[in-house]
């Protein structure tokens, strides 16, 4: 894209970079709803045992408390006149001893899919196949919601206000953010700070020679667009804010 791109080229950026945004906060929250809906339904079958399964009497001839791993219990029971075996894991913090009785639900069909009256018996694959996206999503669907907030408000203020041409003169590392001090129309200045959450992303803007860029929005809703990224010869938006004493635009 060309350094005088006109000011919808601009906006078509920070339209598909709040696209993209959106698109993964809503991803995140599929990956939420649909592992928590898993739970769910791994719950419901293991209740309806208890309603439509067949019912026996079991003994305990087993107790396993691994240091790492599910506890268990290993409980034998009849199916007609056929002895089974089965070993249920355990998640009611019940303590279980050799010999205990229990009542243990299967299903007749699958006699080996079983469950006690206090254990639901999950599959440790299943388990932890639904809880470790569910528990990845709680992190990332907050974040990204807030993330793409951001750049709908930016793309929606840009689209308001008018692009004015800048150059990025010094970008100083502050924590996990920098500080850019930009000069605007070769006499005004200003400094905003990146809202980065990846430390050093925008470290490239450190070189010796003046970045162009281009300055957008109002507020807590300025965006920069650089002409192009550090690795792709692309337009490169960044999500700023104006430091404390200083507004943008200007006089606001």
């Amino acid at each position: 894209m060309s350094p005088e791109a006109d000011e919808t080229a601009w906006n078509r950026v920070l339209r598909r970079r709040s696209c993209r945004s959106v698109a993964a906060a809503f991803f995140w929250l599929l990956v939420l709803a649909s592992t928590v809906g898993g739970m769910i339904a791994l719950d419901a079958s293991a209740d309806a045992l208890l309603v439509s399964g067949m019912r026996a009497v079991g003994r305990v001839v087993g107790v396993a408390d691994p240091r790492r791993g599910t506890p268990t219990i290993t409980v034998d029971y009849t199916v007609g006149v056929t002895p089974r075996e089965a070993v249920v894991n355990r998640d009611s913090g019940l303590a279980y001893h050799v010999g205990d009785l229990v009542w243990v639900y299967y299903d007749p069909v699958d006699p080996q899919h079983v469950r006690t009256a206090e254990e639901r018996n999950h599959n440790d694959a299943w388990k932890w196949g639904l809880v470790s996206p569910a528990l990845v999503a709680l992190v990332f669907f907050p974040w990204g919601t807030v993330f793409a907030v951001r750049w709908v408000r930016r793309w929606r203020a840009a689209r308001r206000s008018s692009w004015v041409p800048v150059t990025v003169t010094d970008a100083t590392p502050e924590a996990a953010h920098q500080a850019l001090a930009l000069k605007v129309n070769d006499a005004g200045r200003l400094r905003v700070r990146t809202l980065s959450m990846l430390p050093g992303r925008y470290t490239f803007l450190q070189g010796p020679e003046p970045t162009r860029a281009w300055i957008g929005g109002a507020g807590s809703a300025t965006v920069l667009v650089l002409a192009r990224g550090p690795r792709r010869a692309r337009p490169c938006p960044i999500q700023v804010r104006p430091q404390l004493g200083w507004t943008w635009p200007a006089g606001r």
